[in-house]
């Protein structure tokens, strides 16, 4: 399983008492609502979130955002006691995708970001971390490369809010194996470094206790077969592989959090049930302790820490969206902020040292939201709409719903009905069933901005989690991960479940996925071609073998495609009958297809070999192919492009929809 990492910047904040606040919930939709009746239009959907990410010094005066401007990152400090001063920005550049911002000490952020660039022709993606003074905004990329290729330069282990000149950092040494990782001390204006902890074969990153030490490293071994842990005996500060300590098993388990100084772990486990819980293990006995939480329904996703990181106060899980539950009342500023803003999503983003001021992001899922800054007793400083111009009142209502899968088993969904629908159940609706990606992945009750640009076309829009989407539990992951087959039945039973209750118009539904959900809908116009009246894939993955062939040029890629496709390793017919490439000819319905030339995750090569197949066996097809663009084309100008075609696109061959957002 993945290492869990419980970052500092996650914790709960200051556990001080509370003090009340009257602040109107519905400031929300009044900061940012549309001053305009135009409707909302497909670049209003594809820009880029405004702020990226924002994050507030430790002594709480200043805030630096990721702000988008015209479609490019911006770095833009704001001072909070002089907000009308010179402006202070870096433009991270042409091409650069940022990451997060992180206060480094009350002078210094730093930004972490991502390139692609090619490596013998093929397209590979490396990530980086740029310190920054915010006096005078000058700085210098921590990590570079003296020599050959590293993928993973940001990668931090611990902020060392104790030590704010430095980060504890985790990277192989310049000609090591690039998988396994030393940790590093790294000045954070010079970056000069320091080894704290030498390379481990097998061992890829490490997970310290809340004095920076590292306690876990974590990794895979057996050429990616097995996964193992490397742990820090508390007592006699000795290292022994997870083996020596009975119970331990890193295929089925992760580590969530090293508390108690060190002599605990928190441990993300079955333990005989079938989902996720968090468990303590006492390193000193080397033995299981006391069960912290565990959910009958969804899995445990994170551990919710005490300011100083040693005690657990609460733990987080995705129901319909993102739950906390905590233990006690601990009076924190995040509490009173989440207690006013009852029925909105408030994400956590960041907090001053004294957790007295809080970034959040405030959204509903008919709501893109705002940036905010909070603080203590209720006073509210909006940073900016998430995406402007978007009106929630010309947002789709979103509906929680279960159906019935052919085998019995329910499948959970969500509904989104166009605004502009009358009152009641839906009755004959354009209809578009909108596939996740992943496919170990998972849809939310939250905004989703493709989701909505469908309902603001006037479509009732179905997202289904399909068997193998994760967080609902061991064995409703498994069903799906160990044969696609079955994810594929449950999504064509949920588009004959519209049909079944009249809510979708037969003649007038399409299937549309991105990635994993690109081969959905190209799977399902091919398995019965009568069922939808179109087909929209994006970044899809549309053959198998050559997905496998290409995973395998990478370290364990064969154990990750095993892993990844289940049990079409094993059958080549299974694998072949399931192809879409292969199934070309078959396709009936006008397919839309858009990639990226530099996508590392599903290669351009596949929208390349679909196309042609397509257009041999002679299909209505519309095709964007994005020079330069990745997985999640991620230029605004390019997603504002894409937008606007499938709207044609869904225009030509549907028609204009009597729902659409007016």
């Amino acid at each position: 399983m993945t290492m869990m990492r419980a970052a500092k910047s996650v914790l709960l904040g200051s556990l001080l008492g509370a003090s009340g606040l009257a602040l109107m919930p519905m400031l929300v939709a009044q900061a940012h609502a549309s001053s305009g009746a135009a409707a909302p239009t497909p670049e209003m959907f594809g820009q880029r979130v405004k702020i990226f990410d924002a994050a507030i010094s430790p002594n709480g005066r200043q805030i630096a955002q990721v702000q988008n401007v015209k479609g490019q990152y911006i770095i833009n400090i704001i001072d909070l006691d002089n907000p009308t001063a010179e402006p202070r920005v870096l433009g991270l550049g042409k091409g650069v995708s940022p990451k997060y911002v992180r206060w480094v000490n009350d002078a210094r952020v730093a930004v972490s970001f991502r390139q692609i660039s090619k490596l013998r022709n093929e397209p590979v993606n490396a990530s980086f971390l740029h310190s920054i003074d915010v006096n005078t905004m000058k700085g210098k990329t921590l990590i570079k490369v003296r020599q050959g290729f590293r993928q993973f330069n940001d990668r931090v282990v611990d902020w060392l809010e104790d030590d704010p000149d430095h980060i504890l950092m985790e990277f192989a040494d310049d000609g090591d194996d690039q998988m396994e990782a030393a940790v590093w001390r790294v000045d954070a204006r010079t970056g000069n470094k320091a080894m704290v902890k030498r390379s481990e074969r097998d061992i890829y990153g490490w997970v310290a206790n809340a004095a920076g030490e590292p306690v876990v490293g974590w990794g895979r071994r057996n050429a990616g077969q097995t996964s193992t842990w490397l742990i820090k005996d508390p007592t006699s500060e000795k290292w022994d592989r997870h083996s020596k300590y009975p119970g331990l098993d890193p295929d089925s388990m992760s580590v969530a959090a090293v508390t108690d100084e060190g002599r605990s772990l928190v441990v993300s486990a079955y333990r005989g049930r079938d989902t996720l819980g968090l468990y303590r293990y006492d390193l000193t006995t080397r033995s299981f302790a006391e069960a912290i939480y565990q959910n009958d329904e969804y899995d445990v996703t994170d551990v919710i820490l005490s300011k100083d990181g040693n005690s657990i106060v609460g733990a987080r899980y995705t129901g319909e969206s993102d739950e906390r539950v905590l233990f006690d009342s601990y009076g924190s500023t995040l509490e009173e902020a989440i207690a006013e803003f009852a029925g909105y999503q408030v994400d956590f983003i960041d907090r001053s040292a004294d957790g007295k001021a809080l970034i959040l992001r405030v959204s509903s899922p008919s709501d893109p939201g705002v940036m905010m800054l909070y603080r203590r007793g209720g006073k509210v400083t909006i940073l900016g709409d998430n995406m402007p111009g978007l009106d929630g009142k010309k947002m789709g209502e979103v509906i929680s719903v279960r159906y019935t899968a052919r085998d019995g088993t329910k499948i959970p969904a969500f509904v989104t009905v166009p605004s502009a629908m009358p009152p009641g159940t839906p009755k004959d609706l354009p209809f578009i069933v909108l596939p996740h990606g992943g496919p170990a992945a998972r849809d939310e009750k939250r905004f989703d901005y493709l989701a909505q640009f469908f309902a603001s076309r006037g479509y009732g829009v179905l997202q289904m989690n399909f068997r193998g989407s994760e967080g609902y539990g061991k064995s409703f992951a498994d069903a799906g991960q160990d044969r696609w087959v079955t994810m594929q039945d449950d999504v064509e039973d949920g588009t004959r479940w519209l049909f079944e209750k009249g809510y979708a118009d037969p003649e007038k539904t399409c299937i549309a996925g991105w990635s994993y959900g690109g081969y959905a809908a190209l799977m399902g116009a091919s398995k019965d071609p009568e069922l939808y009246n179109c087909v929209i894939a994006i970044a899809a993955l549309t053959d198998i073998p050559d997905a496998i062939s290409d995973l395998r040029r990478y370290v364990n890629g064969r154990e990750t495609a095993k892993r990844t496709f289940g049990n079409f390793m094993d059958d080549k017919d299974l694998m072949r009958a399931n192809n879409p490439v292969d199934l070309a000819d078959t396709i009936k319905a006008p397919v839309f297809m858009a990639h990226g030339t530099m996508d590392t995750a599903v290669e351009h090569d596949q929208f390349h070999r679909m196309k042609k197949r397509l257009e041999k066996a002679g299909a209505d097809g519309t095709y964007l192919s994005f020079e330069g663009e990745d997985h999640s084309i991620s230029n605004q100008a390019n997603r504002q492009k894409m937008l606007k075609s499938i709207d044609r696109f869904l225009t030509k061959h549907n028609g204009q929809s009597q729902y659409a957002a007016r």
